[in-house]
């Protein structure tokens, strides 16, 4: 009864509320806002890299996506999806007592699109030059909701600095549900990134969608202007952005310690791929072409096909209609330039943001020439500079770039195998 008269409460309020002109709601909504700055014991925030923090936060997202009527319950009580199978995707979980209270997934742009891309269009941020990632599987345990944000704003400023500093993304966007739009706008500052709204969302089983977008790049300024004079209770300012913008500092927030130029932090041991995400997920069911060739270009070495039989049939049956194995690749943000050996001409600056052990791509500055080798010295750490010899293999108007590698050393070798953190031996 009492659960019945918050629903009709919360309806009733909400229908008032929306007669309301847009900036008054909005600033009835952040005065309820009530900062927690200290949180309680054993409460903190990483990503998440073992079995037991993944199926905690997958078992989390699940019921609470059937609680919401955005799945249909799944006989692993688990919620997988194509994307949580990819290397640039990360799952960040707030855990307290040794289980998962809260989770989101952060998924980067890339050629295999995001999953709002079903719905709605993203054509205007790309074609801006921005980097896209879509934040997407949020959930938070029942003992934690309505406590004043306790672990969904940490989760929040875990992404908003993740994203920004480790991730290199200039604009996040998500699909959420119509009633809760205003909470992200008002609170968050993210903005419509359409007008229109989705009736049947495919990806939340049909629920209605509106798209959400925030520019990282305004969005200190934002909050300067918004929350800067509040008191700490209200300052989302001084809660979001690191110390050295004049944040506070969250030992309970665990953000990665990188030691070269990665951009991603992928997880997925051989073990683990066939132990969660094939055996008890069945992840790697029902999916498309492209999408098995996708997990084959990302899981076709030995260290994956000799441990999870699944992944060596794929490989077996994809690979017969390509011209030569698939191979991994590693987003990156390096530094380097481009120069034609034993020549004066002038220095090419460069981009890289990916490498594999053959080949590398990224953005470069200056009309090269398709076939013509070239030498580049790249940074891929602090105190790190490799130099390659690499042939340019094809351009496109915008200057992106792709380069195979003529000839190496056993310090690149290393670096390659140091971004695959999950090779058989570190999985061991």
């Amino acid at each position: 009864m009492r659960r019945r008269f918050k629903r009709v409460f919360h309806q009733g309020l909400t229908f008032f509320l929306g007669y309301l002109p847009t900036s008054i709601r909005h600033r009835l909504i952040r005065s309820q806002l009530n900062l927690i700055y200290d949180l309680p014991e054993g409460l903190h925030f990483k990503i998440a890299r073992t079995d037991k923090e993944l199926q905690g936060a997958f078992a989390l997202l699940h019921d609470s996506y059937v609680d919401m009527g955005y799945m249909l319950p799944h006989p692993s009580g688990l919620r997988v999806t194509f994307y949580h199978l990819l290397p640039s995707t990360t799952t960040v979980v707030g855990i307290y007592k040794d289980e998962v209270v809260a989770t989101l997934s952060i998924i980067r742009d890339s050629s295999h699109g995001l999953p709002m891309d079903s719905a709605f269009s993203l054509s205007r941020l790309r074609k801006e030059g921005g980097k896209l990632a879509e934040i997407s599987s949020l959930a938070v345990h029942k003992e934690f909701r309505n406590k004043g944000g306790l672990a969904l704003f940490p989760l929040f400023r875990y992404l908003w600095i993740y994203c920004r500093f480790y991730f290199a993304v200039d604009y996040i966007v998500m699909a959420t549900h119509p009633r809760l739009s205003e909470m992200f706008d008002a609170l968050v500052l993210f903005s419509p990134l359409e007008e229109k709204q989705v009736p049947n969302y495919g990806f939340a089983n049909g629920a209605p969608a509106v798209s959400k977008v925030l520019d990282l790049r305004k969005a200190p300024m934002l909050y300067a202007m918004k929350y800067g004079d509040k008191p700490d209770a209200k300052n989302l300012y001084r809660y979001m952005v690191p110390p050295d913008m004049g944040g506070v500092e969250f030992p309970a927030i665990c953000l990665p310690n990188r030691e070269d130029f990665r951009i991603s932090d992928p997880v997925m041991t051989p073990e683990l791929l066939r132990t969660l995400f094939v055996e008890k997920a069945q992840a790697l069911e029902n999916l498309n072409e492209e999408q098995i060739r996708t997990v084959v270009s990302h899981y076709s070495t030995p260290s994956y096909t000799e441990n999870v039989p699944q992944i060596l049939r794929l490989t077996e049956k994809i690979q017969l209609s390509l011209r030569r194995p698939a191979e991994p690749r590693y987003d990156v943000q390096c530094t380097g330039q481009l120069r034609r050996p034993f020549a004066k001409d002038p220095k090419f600056p460069m981009l890289v943001t990916n490498v594999s052990e053959s080949g590398l791509g990224g953005k470069a500055t200056g009309n090269l020439e398709e076939g013509q080798t070239y030498r580049i010295t790249l940074a891929v750490a602090p105190l790190e500079v490799l130099a390659l010899t690499v042939i340019v293999r094809w351009q496109n108007p915008q200057g992106l770039i792709g380069l195979e590698i003529l000839r190496s050393s056993d310090r690149w070798k290393s670096f390659v195998r140091r971004l695959q953190t999950t090779s058989l031996d570190e999985a061991a």
